[in-house]
């Protein structure tokens, strides 16, 4: 059965395609802001993160304002969808954030194999 895309959902993978040309790796990040309706939500495209944002992200996670690392990484990384000033001003929103940044900013573990 085939299903019909919506304007909205071609003209997002059309975005995404574009993004994807101009950055390489593209994460769609949504994160909620009413537990009751789920169409109040931030989106975020980000691109994968440079050795640079990497390095700001952990020097502003280790100081006073740990939550500064989470504006600052979403600020850095954000190619388009909505200004991360939003997340300011939610806690619960914040703390989504802050917890797709971690995922986003995980290294794939080497293999060591013993010969």
């Amino acid at each position: 059965m085939k299903t019909e895309n919506t304007e909205a959902e071609t003209t997002e993978a059309k975005l995404i395609a574009d993004l994807k040309l101009k950055y390489g790796r593209i994460f769609t990040v949504e994160i909620p802001l009413d537990d009751d309706d789920a169409s109040k939500k931030l989106v975020f495209y980000l691109r994968k993160p440079d050795k640079q944002t990497r390095s700001l992200i952990s020097k502003l996670a280790t100081g006073a304002v740990p939550e500064k690392a989470v504006i600052a990484g979403f600020n850095a990384l954000r190619v388009a969808g909505d200004d991360a000033a939003a997340l300011q001003n939610n806690d619960d929103a914040l703390l989504s954030a802050e917890d797709a940044l971690i995922e986003i900013l995980r290294v794939q573990k080497a293999t060591i194999k013993k010969n």
